[in-house]
């Protein structure tokens, strides 16, 4: 099953906590994980850290800046904005049936069965970002142009009834890359072009609609895997 949520500003604690409740897992839920192809562009490893997550959540660089200025650098125009659309929730649920089965397995065996349902979740979004991730360009968004994204996936282990339900949160940050290199001449609708510390690239909104859209593939695409 996949839905697909809008995430509005100040709610990047609730996916950040998830780590730390402990519900099947003693200490808590996995760490969180970058997946996309965008996220080679601002140098983050594989485990996500808080404060990086927080800053790039809010529309800035995750690093410091280079000069260790206390001010992080602002990749769109409404960084930090209250009113800001900060991303959108992608939750990917295992069949209730493979729930069933990871709660009462040994420990091995649950983590087998959380690495299948993560390698099909990263195999899912690498498919949906090559055909479906697309940002904004042009007066008033009227364009359209091919975006790698960064994104946050948080496994839990419960549905909010606290029943075994094995589930990933995978936050699309609202931030879509381009690598080109010729930088964009035309006025882009929300966010503007931006040096990336030592990367020249072009930083943009996400247009979500061929995400909603195309949610249903999205789904078939996961459950096979699965």
């Amino acid at each position: 099953m996949l839905s697909i949520k809008l995430i509005k500003a100040g709610s990047e604690d609730y996916y950040l906590d998830l780590a730390a409740e402990d519900y099947y897992f003693n200490g808590g839920e996995p760490p969180g994980k970058w997946i996309g192809s965008g996220c080679k562009f601002f140098d983050l490893a594989k485990i996500v850290q808080r404060d990086e997550f927080k800053r790039i959540f809010n529309g800035f660089h995750p690093k410091p800046a280079p000069d260790d200025s206390d001010i992080p650098q602002a990749l769109v125009q409404n960084a930090g904005k209250e009113n800001r659309r900060a991303g959108w929730d992608l939750c990917f649920s295992a069949p209730k049936s493979v729930s069933i089965i990871w709660s009462q397995s040994s420990e091995e065996m649950q983590r087998r069965i959380q690495d299948l349902h993560h390698q099909a979740i990263t195999d899912t979004f690498t498919f949906l970002e090559e055909k479906l991730a697309y940002s904004r360009t042009g007066h008033a968004g009227s364009g359209a142009v091919k975006a790698k994204l960064v994104a946050a996936v948080f496994e839990h282990g419960t549905s909010r009834a606290r029943d075994p339900q094995l589930h990933s949160h995978v936050v699309v940050m609202n931030v879509g890359v381009n690598e080109s290199d010729e930088l964009a001449d035309e006025q882009t609708s929300n966010d503007e072009t931006n040096t990336t510390h030592d990367k020249k690239v072009q930083v943009r909104s996400i247009e979500p609609k061929p995400m909603y859209k195309n949610k249903k593939i999205g789904r078939a695409s996961c459950r096979e895997r699965v």
